[in-house]
């Protein structure tokens, strides 16, 4: 990431009425597939529980995932959303980040790759697979211990799509908060 990429990114944030005294998290609530997708009112939940506590939550979308976005904002309205950006853009944005919450996703991947702390969902898919990254940087990969997952199916074949809509938003919430309070407060770097 280039030293402009990071000063677009804290105006942008900034020009989003996003106070840079504040931590900011980000949520990435889509997916390619449906049942990768934790349940947009869980997103909500999380983000109400963030804010309450002086946390500013800012909202990551990909093509396609508007009708996502705008159910999680219909429940959260107070987070800010953010447009369409590119690859590189959104890996500035969450570099000025104090955590990143997706869905088993390339976006997931990106928070990781620009050193933020990640929490990735898991339902579908196998975390010791596509989540190999190290939690003492701070990533961590969360799932439920449910017979039929890891399926890696793009389908709920049982129709129930269990794996995502039995995962708690308090443990996030809580995995989060500890990423938080981990690091100095009110910085963003």
């Amino acid at each position: 990431m280039t030293p402009d990429e990071r000063l677009w990114a804290q105006s942008f944030l900034f020009m989003q009425n996003i106070d840079p005294a504040k931590p900011v998290v980000a949520l990435h609530p889509g997916a390619t597939w449906p049942n990768k997708r934790w349940p947009e009112k869980y997103f909500a939940e999380v983000s109400k529980h963030l804010q309450k506590n002086g946390v500013q939550v800012v909202v990551t979308q990909g093509p396609g995932e508007t009708g996502i976005v705008q159910e999680l904002q219909r429940l959260s309205p107070a987070a800010t959303i953010l447009p369409v950006l590119s690859l590189r853009e959104t890996a500035a944005i969450q570099h000025q980040c104090k955590a990143v919450v997706a869905n088993d996703c390339g976006i997931m991947h990106l928070a990781v790759a620009v050193g933020t702390p990640t929490i990735g969902l898991f339902g579908p898919s196998q975390k010791e697979i596509w989540f190999p990254y190290e939690i003492t940087k701070g990533h961590l990969a969360l799932d439920i211990p449910i017979d039929c997952r890891p399926c890696h199916k793009n389908y709920c074949p049982l129709q129930h799509t269990d794996c995502q809509n039995l995962s708690p938003p308090f443990r996030v919430i809580d995995e989060v908060m500890q990423r938080l309070s981990k690091q100095a407060p009110g910085t963003i770097v």
